[in-house]
């Protein structure tokens, strides 16, 4: 990023960073997956709508997992989610941190860095991925897909970055939930690949053949 004018913002970066511990739970996520997607989306549906309490029959074993790191607590038969848990859990966040595992884990990257702040650049960088000179932005998205304002903000860091980022975006939906408008959009911002949950665990070997060829 700093060979093509854009240095990190170091503060920022620092200020939103994910903790160690995140990373860990999230690969003992993957080893669940996609069994325990239905207990993080209904985490972060709560969270989002200011919901404090999520009836424990709705659900499944993943609430034992995160129990184990204090992420929840029991509260009658309602789960609440922890202070230390809130970060983790907001939507997005397990996600990214399920998508920096799978691609540290490949061995494919130079460097794979997480929650990049750029200076002169307003949005976050969910994950940014270094290959042989090139580099590619993914935006990882739980829940809803953010419609048109996530397209303008994928092609506002792609411009901006010009042609040497290729950009993917991440999600929690299944491809048969992703609409037809929102993928040809996607590809006509140059997004490389709209990566669903089908598809999460093939993440290295789809971003490393996306960062090949042309813009």
């Amino acid at each position: 990023m700093e060979s093509y004018g854009r240095p990190v913002d170091n503060e920022r970066t620092n200020r939103n960073a994910l903790s160690k511990e995140a990373f860990e739970l999230a690969a003992d996520l993957l080893a669940l997956w996609p069994g325990c997607l239905l207990t993080l989306e209904k985490l972060g549906d709560a969270q989002s709508q200011g919901r404090r309490y999520v009836a424990a029959a709705e659900l499944d074993e993943t609430v034992a997992l995160l129990r184990s790191y204090g992420y929840v607590r029991t509260e009658g038969n309602d789960l609440e989610i922890t202070a230390r848990g809130k970060p983790v859990l907001n939507k997005g966040k397990w996600l990214e941190a399920m998508a920096c595992v799978l691609l540290r884990k490949s061995g494919y990257f130079d460097e794979i860095r997480a929650n990049v702040c750029l200076q002169s650049i307003e949005n976050e960088l969910y994950l940014v991925v270094a290959r042989n000179g090139k580099a590619a932005v993914l935006e990882c998205k739980a829940g809803s897909l953010g419609g048109q304002g996530t397209l303008n903000k994928l092609q506002s860091i792609r411009s901006t970055l010009e042609t040497f980022v290729r950009g993917f975006f991440v999600t929690s939906h299944t491809v048969d939930r992703i609409p037809w408008y929102f993928r040809d959009r996607a590809d006509g911002y140059g997004i490389r690949r709209v990566v669903t949950v089908e598809d999460l665990l093939h993440l290295s070997d789809i971003v490393r053949e996306g960062m090949r060829g042309g813009p």
